[in-house]
């Protein structure tokens, strides 16, 4: 086995900083996805999923999609900054 030289860390890379969206941007992003993939409104959309409308094929196209970004608008349970 050959050791290779390593390369010198001098300083820790920088991160870069993560902005998360308010409810409301989340209501917005569900928004235009739920009319640009099933041409129906967010409120529409967040009704029917609560509602179990999609429950019985919520693999329809557009709907995982739009599903995907609920977690937008549901507060976190016992997050912490890191």
């Amino acid at each position: 086995m050959v050791a290779l030289p390593t390369k010198s860390r001098s300083a820790a890379p920088s991160c870069p900083s993560v902005e998360e969206a308010s409810i409301e941007e989340g209501r917005e992003m569900i928004d235009r996805a739920a009319r640009r993939s099933l041409d129906i409104s967010g409120d529409e959309f967040i009704e029917r999923w609560y509602g179990g409308y999609y429950a019985a094929n919520p693999d329809q196209p557009g709907v995982m999609s739009v599903a995907l970004l609920l977690s937008f608008i549901q507060p976190r349970q016992g997050a912490e900054p890191f």
